[in-house]
């Protein structure tokens, strides 16, 4: 062996590796700093992503269970009877009263006869509670937010029946109104 591949030996043997150590040791403090940057800002457009497809999702899960609530809460009172449905009501945080007005809470109430309605034009015909009862039993005791989730399930003439007693009686402008929309 001569003194040149001696000295070969010794460069890749010890040299070299002692090199590559030395450029590892300058250059690893910034493939650190690029690495770091690399995965810092995807992860920070994945949170961003996450975050906006949570609540996307969040929103369409509230308006679906609105939705559903919603109907709940208008077959409850066609479902139960009446003391289960208040019940139930209340256990669902009865939210048809916080929706309505004051002014529309007080109607339930208060007797008033409303202006011309837009009731196609029958002869009047008198009504009295026990045929409104037999079309939607414990009428008297109902308030007008009960009767109008049941009359959806009317006929025309169950529903004129309800029409002409209210119109009659208490004059209820929730039930009024929500018998012309059907008529």
């Amino acid at each position: 062996m001569d003194d040149g591949d001696l000295k070969k030996l010794i460069d890749y043997a010890v040299y070299a590796p002692v090199g590559i150590i030395h450029s590892i040791a300058e250059a690893l403090p910034r493939a650190v700093e690029e690495g770091r940057s690399v995965v810092e800002s995807r992860a920070a457009a994945a949170r961003f992503i996450g975050r906006m497809a949570v609540g996307m999702a969040e929103t369409k899960a509230q308006a679906q269970l609105a939705e559903v609530r919603k109907q709940a809460e208008g077959l409850i009172d066609l479902v139960l009877p009446e003391p289960w449905a208040d019940l139930a009501h209340m256990v669902l945080g009865d939210q048809r009263e916080e929706q309505a007005s004051p002014a529309a809470r007080e109607e339930d109430f208060s007797p008033t006869v409303p202006a011309e309605s837009a009731i196609p034009k029958a002869p009047r015909i008198q009504v009295d509670l026990a045929e409104v009862e037999a079309v939607i039993p414990n009428y008297a005791t109902l308030s007008a937010t009960q009767i109008t989730a049941k009359m959806d399930l009317l006929s025309k003439r169950e529903l004129r029946l309800v029409y002409e007693y209210e119109l009659g009686h208490r004059g209820r402008k929730t039930i009024l109104a929500r018998a012309e929309k059907l008529l």
